[in-house]
């Protein structure tokens, strides 16, 4: 992933919902460590699960592509939220399991050990934001399975990760600033909602080799406007059906006429008029179509196309003609130039009847005699 994704999941936090959010809990967490024992603690544990149930809902809302960001609402503080708790809890067993090996396997064994499971924290978090139970970030073929979907991307993940609390750290050290106890619970709240970003953007960035179904992709959202605009497109088409059916061709020209002239993209119309078109009993339509749009077609270079449109016109009619002298001669050479010459005879045998005193008549007398030949 480039870099530039993940900045855009770092500065999530920095919106206003989570911005306010940190600078809240961070008054109430710097409040309750001042306050007493009976009022501080409980207050300490209030504020440390509700900002740890938040930066869940934060999580999934990147991990379904959500644009905006969630603002703090009381619905969101479940009880019954396994998630937060559960993850804060594997992280204190951890540490406490490994302090206990610490007098038999040395300190620098349990460090290495203690940085082995940091290292498979965020796909425990990824597996049990994906299913929405906790359980799964205990099944390691859950977690394990996760890290072999996405190698790459998870380990530039956890460089990131690193990089997001160890490099703040640094730079104050560097410069000597030892910040307040509010700004520091800040910046704590921040990392953590960067990580919970970060972890929720390589998810949502890989969903499909996951096997993630995001709510809101470009996919999801492509498909919605597809769908619209195959809507409108019924609709016109009934209009036009209805109208050569009784009878009233002039009127359905007139209308296949506007629907193309009044769109920006007027062969993007012709394509999908001409698809409809072209099943239908009457053929009429079709043929109008083809004669219609060809001059647009060739002055967009698709030659491929203009020769597959005009052949299948003469396979459904072979008296189909176009109505310029010299467009049909165009053609005429494309269809020559790769050596379908049938096509080209076909269009060119009765151009003299059809297209009298054209400027083009001279060039299609030479091609025709060429084609004799």
């Amino acid at each position: 992933m480039q870099v530039s994704v993940f900045i855009k999941y770092l500065r999530l936090p920095l919106q206003m919902a989570p911005l306010l959010v940190i600078l809240l809990f961070s008054l109430l967490a710097a409040m309750a460590l001042s306050a007493g024992l009976l009022v501080g603690i409980p207050t300490l544990l209030i504020v440390t699960s509700w900002f740890l149930k938040y930066s869940f809902v934060l999580l999934d809302h990147v991990v379904d592509g959500k644009h905006d960001l969630p603002a703090l609402a009381p619905e969101m503080v479940n009880p019954v939220e396994q998630r937060p708790l559960g993850i804060l809890c594997v992280i204190g067993c951890a540490y406490l399991a490994t302090m206990s090996l610490e007098p038999a396997w040395g300190e620098p064994v349990v460090l290495a050990l203690r940085v082995a499971l940091l290292l498979l924290l965020p796909a425990m978090v990824a597996a049990c934001s994906i299913t929405g139970r906790f359980i799964d970030a205990l099944n390691p073929m859950t977690v394990f399975g996760t890290i072999a979907r996405i190698p790459l991307a998870y380990v530039q993940l956890l460089i990131v990760i690193a990089l997001l609390w160890f490099v703040p750290l640094l730079i104050l050290k560097a410069l000597g600033i030892v910040p307040s106890l509010f700004w520091s619970l800040s910046l704590f709240m921040y990392l953590w909602l960067a990580m919970c970003a970060c972890i929720g953007g390589i998810m949502y960035e890989q969903r499909n080799t996951l096997g993630y179904d995001a709510i809101h992709t470009p996919e999801r959202t492509a498909a919605k406007a597809a769908a619209a605009v195959e809507v409108d497109r019924d609709r016109v088409i009934d209009t036009i059906f209805a109208q050569v059916r009784g009878g009233a061709f002039a009127n359905a020209g007139a209308s296949v006429r506007k629907v193309i002239e009044d769109s920006p993209r007027p062969v993007d119309e012709f394509r999908w008029l001409y698809a409809r078109a072209s099943q239908w009993p009457d053929q009429r339509l079709a043929d109008y179509l083809v004669q219609l749009c060809v001059p647009r077609l060739l002055e967009a270079h698709a030659f491929v196309e203009v020769l597959e449109v005009v052949r299948a016109r003469l396979r459904a009619n072979e008296d189909f003609r176009l109505g310029a002298g010299a467009h049909l001669v165009h053609i005429a050479m494309l269809a020559r130039n790769i050596g379908d010459r049938a096509t080209a005879r076909s269009l060119l045998k009765d151009f003299s009847q059809r297209y009298p005193n054209d400027q083009a008549s001279g060039i299609a007398a030479k091609l025709n005699d060429e084609l004799r030949q």
